[in-house]
Parts: structure tokens; sequence; C-alpha cells
């Protein structure tokens, strides 16, 4: 049986006990973000309202201009048709008000969950003047959190995994997420695999994605894997950086040193 160096155990207990805290930590402020009222307007709902009147405003003006030109039947018809459409467009606006707008306890827990992790994005209009000054002090303490863990990550990494086993793995656990990606969007043709494996990249650099679709308690079991994993894949790849650096510098200073001598 392998023995554990007792830097790798005390980094791994360490990384447990802050994955705990920051669960704990999350389901605090989407529990708190839900007792705070949402905002009833934004930009984007008043836009849809204008292009709702703008539709609304054309269809008058078809049935003005055909009232002449045609007999009593077919401009009831015409009549029909537009109104029908007129209702479609407005209902489908009305349901993805309600979908763009998410204000569940997974809704506010998924916000938690990009506002520490510092995925985002988070968008101002759906959260209120309250919300927004309880955002400030939640990212206040959440981001140090995160990066706390992040860094007990890197030292249980580094004290068990080579520099190749720890970008392999960084690898693997992307492709692993994409295969999960392509699970959620259920197989379909219109999302080609490059795509999905992009958009696991950004979260897992903590880039982000302006409308990601995998969502759910196991991608954000994934995410802190991702997130820990590609935070020692970045360290690794600055220190190489610092090496390539330093052979630069070597060779500039020899071919300062030779032009001097001669």
């Amino acid at each position: 049986m392998p023995k554990i160096e007792p830097k790798f155990e005390l980094a791994l207990r360490r990384t447990i006990f802050y994955s705990v805290l920051i669960v704990i930590y999350l389901f605090l402020g989407a529990t708190i973000l839900s007792l705070i009222r949402p905002p009833r307007y934004d930009k984007g709902s008043l836009d849809k309202l204008e292009r709702i009147d703008v539709k609304r405003a054309e269809l008058l003006n078809v049935l003005w201009a055909e009232t002449l030109a045609k007999s009593e039947n077919d401009w009831e018809e015409l009549a029909n048709q537009k109104m029908e459409a007129y209702e479609k467009a407005l209902l489908s606006s009305a349901s993805s008000l309600v979908e763009q707008r998410d204000f569940s306890f997974w809704g506010h827990f998924e916000r938690s969950f990009a506002m520490i992790t510092t995925i985002g994005p988070i968008d101002c209009r759906e959260l209120s003047t309250f919300a927004k000054i309880f955002c400030f002090i939640y990212a206040l303490l959440g981001v140090p959190l995160t990066l706390l863990y992040l860094e007990k990550c890197n030292q249980m990494a580094s004290s068990l995994c080579s520099t190749g086993k720890t970008l392999v793995a960084a690898t693997s656990l992307i492709f692993f997420g994409a295969i999960i990606y392509d699970i959620v969007e259920q197989g379909s043709d219109d999302t080609p695999f490059i795509d999905a494996m992009f958009s696991v990249f950004l979260q897992f650099s903590t880039i982000g994605e302006e409308d990601p679709r995998v969502r759910g308690f196991f991608t954000y079991t994934l995410c802190l894997f991702g997130l820990s994993l590609m935070s020692v894949t970045f360290i690794i790849i600055q220190q190489e950086l610092c090496k390539v650096r330093a052979v630069i510098g070597c060779l500039v200073d020899s071919l300062q040193s030779n032009q001097q001598c001669r």
C-alpha cells in the first residue's frame, strides 16, 4: 500500500474543508437572494414591448391598406391571419421574458456560483438595488474563499502529480465535460463537439460564457474540479514561461558580453 505524504494529506483535508465551505456559502447566497424582491422592470422588457408596439402598428397599416382592395370575406380572412400572427408574437415575447429571468432558488444559486468563481457573467438587470449591495459584500468574501480552495488544490496536485500528468488530467476533464455538455444538449447536430469543448474550457478557465446551457449540481461539482486543474495548469505554464524568459535573458547577456569583449 503506497504511503501518503503528510503534505498531500494536509492539502487534501484543507481542500475538502474549503469545498464544503464553498457549498454552504453558495446555499447561503442563493437563500438570501431568493428573499430579496427582484426588479420590476428592465431595459430588455421595455425593448420587447416596443417591438410588440411596432408589430401592432404594422398590422393595422396592412389591414387598412387592404380594406378597400378586398371583399368582405377576403378581408376577414386576412384579418384573422394577421391577428393570429400578432397573438403568436405576443405569446412568444411573453414566454421569452419569463425564460430569460430565472428568479428561482437554483437561478440564484447559479448567480452565486458565477460570482465567487469569477466565471460570470452577471446580468445587472436581474438584480435590484438591495441585491447589488448584497452582491458587493458576497463577492468580496466569496472570491477569496474560492482562491483559498484553488491554492489548496494546487498544493495537493503538485505533491501528487507530475507536470505531464496534470496537463493530461486537465485535457481529459475538458473532454469529459464536453461529453456531458453534448448529453445535456440531447446530442443536437447543431452543436459541434469542438463548440462543446470550447464552452467547457471557458467555464474551467473562468473566462465565462454569455449564455451557458450546461447547468445542474453535478455540473457545478465538475466545474470545481475543472477550476482546480486549470489553475494548476496555468501555474505550470507560467513556470515554463519564466524558464524560457530566463534562457532568453542568459542568451541576451552572453551576446552583450561577447560584443563588449570585441
